[in-house]
């Protein structure tokens, strides 16, 4: 146990998986998870045996849908290529970390050395997206306030040249619309070609109602597009989008 949590070596093997979402629906007090998450990969666990004991919980009523956080898509497409070829349920969602800010570190798209990695969407991945049809459930949706705080917050993270130029824009276009940057922030995630559910996380109440207020904003697909690529697009970017 460390800090109450139990640790374990292999934690995609049967047992773990079986311990792990009896615990889990003891805590919450509930019979049901229904979109269970894994939380990390683990590459020394073959695909196979992971999806055969998902579905076994499913099938026992414990678990109706499964998401893969932090998992590289090539090992998702494997897992759901598995479970397609032996009549199973596979993943229904991913969750990476995405936003539209560029992190401090980020790193070129790679499989997975051992799963255990922080995943931060990459272009790959909303090209496989595409057609895969999964949906994406980001965290870090907000880039920590980054945009919100006018890039004091999160800077840390987030503080680079791309990153102060997409702030910016963001700005630009939140007057354009009478809305709040951090709301543009969470429409461009709103408004991309792919499903996506964006996980806000605030203590703060009104926080939370500025986030909520992001449903609301309306981007044009060329808008979405100047808010991220620092080369001009071909239509206006501040055409109106009907807000």
């Amino acid at each position: 146990m460390a800090g109450g949590y139990r640790q374990a070596d292999h934690w995609l093997s049967a047992e773990t998986i079986h311990q792990d979402l009896t615990e889990s629906l003891s805590w919450l007090g509930i019979d049901t998870i229904d979109l269970y998450w894994l939380h990390r990969d683990d590459t020394r666990e073959p695909v196979g045996p992971v999806m055969e004991t998902l579905n076994t919980e499913i099938r026992s009523g414990r678990i109706r849908y499964l998401g893969a956080s932090n998992w590289h898509r090539s090992r998702i497409a494997e897992a759901n290529a598995y479970a397609l070829a032996h009549g199973l349920q596979g993943f229904v969602a991913c969750q990476p970390e995405w936003n539209l800010a560029c992190r401090n570190d980020a790193q070129a798209d790679a499989p997975p050395a051992t799963g255990t990695e922080m995943r931060f969407l990459s272009g790959k991945d909303r090209e496989w997206l595409r057609q895969s049809g999964l949906t994406v459930v980001p965290y870090s949706s907000t880039a920590g306030g980054f945009f919100a705080s006018g890039g004091e917050r999160a800077k840390n993270v987030y503080g680079n040249a791309v990153s102060l130029e997409r702030l910016a824009r963001v700005q630009e276009l939140a007057k354009r619309h009478h809305v709040t940057p951090g709301q543009i922030a969470l429409a461009w995630l709103l408004n991309q070609d792919i499903p996506v559910i964006p996980i806000i996380g605030t203590l703060n109440a009104t926080h939370l109602a500025e986030d909520l207020g992001a449903v609301d904003v309306l981007l044009t697909v060329q808008e979405v597009a100047w808010l991220e690529y620092t080369s001009p697009v071909t239509a206006d970017p501040t055409s109106p989008s009907g807000n």
